[in-house]
């Protein structure tokens, strides 16, 4: 009888009540040595509804010959209720525990037998192999059941994933060679079989495809998929496929209608001692090896057309008898017989006319053309018509297309307009005279274009465009437009990549030769010049314009701005009158006195009248010293730059951002600049008037 081992022996143990595990020196309640027990010299149950802790186990037998399977560990389970067990539900296993990083035991794995079937005679049973998948459980990835005689061993493999979405793997088989030798791409996988989800699974869903994966020198990838879409079974292969058999034939049976299909290029059917597709056994097409082509389309004879039926097939149409014509009926093609159409006369026949049909049986030589084997004649007007869309009618006239000049009437694709009338030469020289094209008026010619360009042949000849504001002459964006006499550019317009155009104008060789006159009428009403435009050129902002021109009304040249103290509008910069030789500044638009200006840096507000507070910026207005700003720019260099700064604010002179360098760049404002000095000096006839008060 086999001596039972306490439950619960590593906490509770009559014989070792320290809580350790028991240890195989230690003794039962008989006395025996643990060791003498689990020796293998007798059955020892493990048992009850407790459990018992190893720190090692090894199972022995040391008695039984060889030559047989000898079971050396047995787990029994008999549920205390006296209960049946419950198929697919109740089993017994083994758990596998591990620490984690927290030094936690956690179950990392489980292999279960499961009880199938309980029904006695008819006992089933399974492997379950669960492992953990995160967060602290353990979920089914694999099963090993028996079936029934006709089933067989059933292999489950499982996911763990609660929400399956297309493209997720339910389970894969990987064959690999990992500790081959070679290293590289031999330890890779070589092979792989593989169900993915084809669709987001829910309770109606459970869509899948099995995928085949085979590698050459890389991982294994996809190279063929077996799919299912409620109706049709599918079979892709990634890439060229190749179906090779042995030394036998080939057959694909279908029991319902078949198709073969390809979403492009040319479906390929070959063989190398001819090929044949069959219809119930009978050759429909036979291609031999010489290639010659057999259509079986019924009783076929010598003679028989195959043509297009009206249901879009091939057809046969059994050989006529002798003399009859083919005739259409419908578009469909029958034999008839001949009946008319035979020309049985000729007319006004001579050596080399060409014969036109006078009517249904008889011909007529034509007088007016005529082809004698190289030149074709006509007398008369030549007319080429092609109704319809996109006929694109041409005359090529040459040696060959090589060397040839083509008039061309091209249409649009979708109506019959004539949208460009087209002559083009062709020749294979690369010389620019050749394949030139000249027109000739009255036998002198006048206008020859080749790869140089359009030039005007005859003297005195000239190119007119209409008046009427429509007509540009036009380059490429990327060229320029010369204007030359004789050889030398007098004009170039260039807009090279985009940028802006500039416009070059080259003087004659000579002294005081203008490069360009601007003329207009004598004592005309109309600005004579050249304006400077920016968008618009309304004065608005971002719409600037300036004009520099002559009024000859009013005898004046001028410069003048379209905007005004920031609003649009005209007005003169400066004017020069005829005859004089200083110019003209406008002041109409400026405070022209300085003797109040505001306190701050930023703000250049000056007026002659003292205010509580700049209407500009609200800062406080002060008496100025125009004379001592001026002196101390003129005279004091180490306060130069600051009294720079002062007439820069007040707009009396321009320093363009070069203040602080150490040569500032100075422009004067000649408008203020003068009027400034005015200002100083009648502050200094002011100061002056009332000392010789004081003095009297």
């Amino acid at each position: 009888m086999a001596t039972p081992i306490r439950n619960g022996m590593t906490d509770h143990s009559v014989k070792d009540g320290t809580g350790d595990p028991i240890l195989g020196s230690e003794v039962d309640v008989n006395p025996n040595l643990l060791a003498d027990i689990l020796d293998g010299t007798q059955a020892t149950d493990l048992g009850g509804a407790g459990t018992v802790d190893f720190l090692a186990l090894r199972v022995l037998d040391l008695d039984n010959a060889a030559g047989s399977v000898q079971t050396n560990l047995t787990l029994e389970w008999d549920p205390g209720d006296g209960g049946n067990l419950t198929d697919n539900s109740s089993g017994i296993g083994i758990d596998f525990k591990m620490p984690d990083d927290a030094d936690n035991q956690i179950v990392f794995g489980s292999l279960d037998v499961m009880c199938v079937s309980d029904a006695n005679g008819s006992e089933r049973g399974g492997f379950s192999f669960r492992a953990q998948s995160g967060g602290g459980s353990e979920s089914e990835i694999a099963t090993l059941e028996t079936g029934l005689t006709t089933t067989g061993t059933v292999l489950t493999l499982a996911t763990a994933e609660p929400t399956v979405v297309d493209g997720d793997v339910l389970g894969r088989i990987d064959f690999q060679a990992p500790s081959e030798g070679s290293g590289t791409d031999a330890i890779l996988v070589a092979a792989s079989i593989y169900a993915e989800a084809d669709d987001t699974f829910a309770a109606d869903n459970n869509d899948a495809d099995l995928v085949f994966a085979v590698a050459e020198s890389e991982a294994a990838a996809e190279r063929m998929r077996l799919s299912y879409d409620g109706t049709n079974v599918g079979l892709t292969f990634s890439g060229a496929t190749t179906v090779t058999t042995g030394s036998g034939a080939m057959t694909l049976t279908s029991p319902a209608a078949a198709t073969w299909s390809t979403a492009a290029g040319a479906l390929t059917i070959s063989g190398n001692a001819g090929v044949n597709i069959q219809e119930d056994g009978t050759d429909v097409i036979a291609i031999d090896t010489s290639r010659a082509v057999a259509l079986t389309l019924g009783s076929d004879a010598t003679g028989d057309i195959i043509y297009r039926n009206a249901s879009g097939k091939l057809a046969r149409l059994a050989v006529g008898s002798d003399g009859e014509v083919l005739k259409l009926a419908s578009g469909l093609p029958s034999w008839a017989a001949d009946t008319a159409g035979v020309v049985d006369s000729i007319a006004n026949g001579a050596d080399n006319r060409i014969v036109t049909f006078s009517d249904s049986d008889s011909l007529n030589g034509e007088a007016n053309l005529t082809f004698d084997g190289s030149t074709l004649v006509v007398a008369g007007d030549v007319t080429l018509y092609d109704d319809a869309n996109n006929a694109d009618v041409s005359l090529t006239m040459g040696t060959s297309s090589a060397e040839s000049l083509a008039i061309q009437v091209l249409n649009g694709s979708s109506n019959k307009t004539a949208e460009e009338v087209k002559f083009v030469t062709a020749t294979a020289s690369g010389t620019a005279n050749h394949g030139k094209m000249t027109f000739n008026v009255d036998g002198t010619d006048i206008i020859s274009i080749d790869d140089g360009g359009i030039d005007m042949l005859a003297n005195g000849n000239q190119l007119t465009l209409d008046t009427d504001g429509d007509t540009s002459i036009r380059a490429s964006a990327d060229d320029q437009i010369d204007w030359k006499v004789g050889t030398g550019d007098v004009m170039k317009l260039v807009a090279a990549g985009g940028a802006s155009p500039k416009l070059t104008l080259t003087a004659a060789a000579t002294s005081h030769s203008s490069l360009m006159d601007f003329a207009g009428p004598a004592n005309g009403g109309s600005v004579i010049g050249i304006a400077f435009v920016e968008g618009d050129g309304d004065g608005s902002s971002n719409n600037m314009k300036y004009q520099f021109g002559y009024l000859g009304g009013g005898n004046y040249v001028s410069l003048d701005s379209w905007n005004i103290d920031g609003s649009a509008g005209r007005a003169d910069i400066f004017r020069v009158p005829d005859g004089q030789l200083s110019i003209d500044a406008n002041t109409t638009w400026d405070a022209n006195v300085f003797d109040y200006v505001c306190s701050s840096d930023e703000c250049g507000w000056h007026d002659a009248h003292e205010v509580d507070e700049c209407p500009l910026c609200g800062s406080d207005v002060e008496w100025h010293d125009d004379a001592d700003l001026l002196d101390r720019a003129l005279h004091l260099p180490a306060k130069r730059n600051d009294a720079l700064a002062t007439l820069e604010r007040l707009g009396v002179v321009n320093t363009y951002g070069t203040l602080n360098s150490e040569k500032p760049e100075v422009f004067t404002s000649l408008p203020n600049a003068h009027m400034f000095t005015f200002s100083a000096v009648a502050q200094l006839h002011r100061r002056i008037s009332e000392l010789e008060r004081k003095v009297a």
